[in-house]
């Protein structure tokens, strides 16, 4: 309201000024409401035009009910945990399997974990790194025996537990069973403790198992649940999920996720089959850890050519990052300042960013950076990366990208691979600085601060900051290196990639990945009869989730569905499952064949 020669009047926004004409308001300034009464009749017309409204929505309340809960009805939650607020009685989930993988796989599996441990009141107890992941990622050396979880994640729950003194606490939900021996030993005390050896598991078993884990926790009563199993993302990986990768004569039982969601489903702790999904409850949050956040602030100021770059171990606040003993748990050690205890829909893209922006040192938080990963590996020949393809990605990608400094070519590039071979970095490197300085020439403002390629291998910076920093920072928010000796270690080396590829999408909207998309990831309804080698023709590397518009198609898939690829490629078949892939059991039979005549 403003005061006008003695007189108040309402003043319509300048965006409702053709709203005003329409009821006798002059323009955006005019006065609606005068005390003199000399406009009621564009009073009246407001107040017809509202009651216009009001019975609109009666009537589609009536004939249309569900359209009208959709604003006065909030969504009804998808999870529910058995027990409320923090029980007094902690139970325990052992998880001990023979399967070992990559750390992403790894960290979603944990996450889920958490999401069912914090659903049963219970701590989860994992297997140390050197027992869960895989050496072959790993150039084939062993990880360390003392290696814990806190150097690649932290963990938190997002359910507020109250403590004596009656402050709220989120604390970690998840620890390891090596490092925290002795609280795993506490808790076994005097409880009903179940699970069975591999030998004697079924789907049926287990799901008697976790009926039990629900009966107890609604009884208050302690248990230690030993999950000496699996829970497999889906029917693709069946063949390959019951037996442990190096070891053909140990096997490892598997039950399917939607199995495990469907018994949780029939216990009322998720919503209907149809939707229901514990990956997405937000009982607990794995994060990369402080450690790994400090060393990605690390590297990016080097790649934005940043020196004496100082690395803080506060927040905003001044609250300190550094931690006290975990006693052999990991968890978050920022403050909730920096997004602690924040619930985060999976849906909800903007706090996720927010979210990755926050634990960014705030020196960084407004440059401008672009990154690139691809993955061969066991995907070899799945999407096409060698360097020219590459380099035809780089500039399409740059093209539409919509961050000014990065769609110019004035951002770095930092770029990512799970290629070991020596010669293949040195040749993506340099056919994207070519491409880098082209698409300048033609695109460039002219004006770029970046010393000339602006191209850096990412994996290498990392590995460089974590060799020159890693001792000094571990101390500093006290993670236990075991005797300041760190070997190689390429899971670090990826989760500090991966932090900063979440960081240049968050903050430029461009963070690239070249990666397979089978058929069901991007169809939300799989035909249920397509075997694996169908569903991996119909695949595609540009499609989402994981795929990219701007990446081609690799010679595997090409061949899966057909077309002739040339001899050239006939070597790739003999990578991973690509065999299978392709031509199923017969062609993996054929290709065995044909190796052992040529031994011969």
């Amino acid at each position: 309201r403003r005061k006008r020669g003695g007189r108040f009047s309402v003043l319509v926004p300048v965006g409702m000024a053709s709203v005003g004409r329409r009821i006798g308001v002059r323009d955006e300034r005019t006065p609606l409401i005068s005390s003199d009464g000399g406009e009621r009749r564009g009073f009246l017309a407001l107040c017809a035009f509202l009651g216009v409204a009001v019975f609109g929505y009666v009537l589609m309340a009536m004939w249309c009910p569900s359209c009208t809960s959709v604003i006065t009805t909030p969504p009804p939650p998808t999870c529910h945990r058995v027990c409320s607020g923090d029980a007094s009685v902690r139970s325990a989930i052992v998880y001990n399997t023979t399967w070992r993988a990559g750390l992403r796989d790894r960290g979603e599996y944990i996450e889920m974990l958490g999401q069912l441990g914090q659903m049963l009141c219970a701590d989860v107890f994992l297997m140390p790194p050197k027992l869960s992941l895989d050496p072959g990622h790993n150039d084939g050396d062993a990880l360390g025996d003392g290696w814990r979880w806190d150097l690649y994640f932290s963990n938190v729950s997002l359910v507020e537990s109250v403590d004596t003194d009656g402050t709220g606490k989120h604390k970690p939900v998840l620890s390891d069973w090596s490092a925290n021996a002795r609280a795993l030993t506490e808790l076994s005390r005097g409880v009903e403790v179940f699970g069975d050896a591999v030998a004697e598991l079924s789907d049926d078993k287990i799901l008697a198992d976790l009926r039990t884990a629900v009966k107890l926790t609604k009884a208050n009563t302690p248990f230690v649940w030993h999950m000496n199993f699996e829970i497999a993302w889906g029917e693709r990986y069946g063949f390959w999920q019951r037996t442990f990768g190096d070891d053909t004569h140990k096997t490892m039982f598997a039950v399917d996720l939607q199995t495990f969601e469907n018994e949780l489903s029939e216990l009322g702790l998720l919503s209907e089959k149809s939707t229901a999904n514990l990956r997405g409850c937000n009982f607990a949050r794995v994060t990369a850890s402080t450690l790994v956040e400090k060393l990605a602030d690390i590297a990016i100021a080097t790649s934005l050519g940043i020196g004496d770059f100082e690395v803080q171990t506060t927040s905003r606040s001044g609250k300190s990052l550094e931690t006290k003993s975990s006693g052999g748990k990991f968890y978050s050690n920022t403050s909730p300042e920096l997004g602690e205890g924040v619930v985060v829909a999976e849906t909800d893209e903007a706090a996720a960013r927010s979210l990755v922006v926050e634990n960014t040192d705030p020196r960084l938080r407004n440059e401008h950076f672009a990154t690139l990963h691809t993955r061969r590996g066991d995907m070899l020949g799945w999407c096409d990366t060698d360097p020219d393809a590459l380099a035809r990605f780089l500039w399409c990608a740059l093209l539409n990208s919509t961050d000014e400094k990065v769609h110019h070519g004035d951002a770095p590039l930092l770029w990512f691979t799970d290629d070991d071979d020596g010669g293949y970095r040195e040749s993506v490197t340099a056919a994207l600085t070519t491409a880098t300085e082209a698409y300048r020439r033609m695109h460039g403002t002219g004006h770029t601060t970046l010393e000339s390629p602006g191209v850096v291998f990412g994996d290498a910076l990392v590995e460089e900051v974590i060799h020159k920093h890693l001792v000094e920072l571990a101390h500093r928010v006290n993670v236990d290196l075991g005797q300041d000796k760190h070997g190689r270690d390429n899971y670090l080396i990826y989760q500090v990639g991966r932090v900063i590829q979440d960081r240049a999408g968050a903050m430029s909207d461009a963070a690239w990945q070249i990666h397979f998309a089978y058929h069901d990831d991007n169809d939300g309804e799989p035909q249920e009869e397509e075997n694996i080698t169908e569903s991996f023709a119909r695949g595609s590397c540009s499609a989402p989730p994981n795929g990219d518009k701007c990446a081609e198609d690799g010679p595997v898939l090409k061949m899966a569905r057909g077309e002739d690829v040339g001899d050239e490629f006939e070597n790739m078949l003999d990578i991973g499952n690509n065999a299978y892939l392709v031509g199923g059991d017969a062609l993996v039979a054929k290709r065995a064949k044909r190796t052992e005549e040529e031994a011969l």
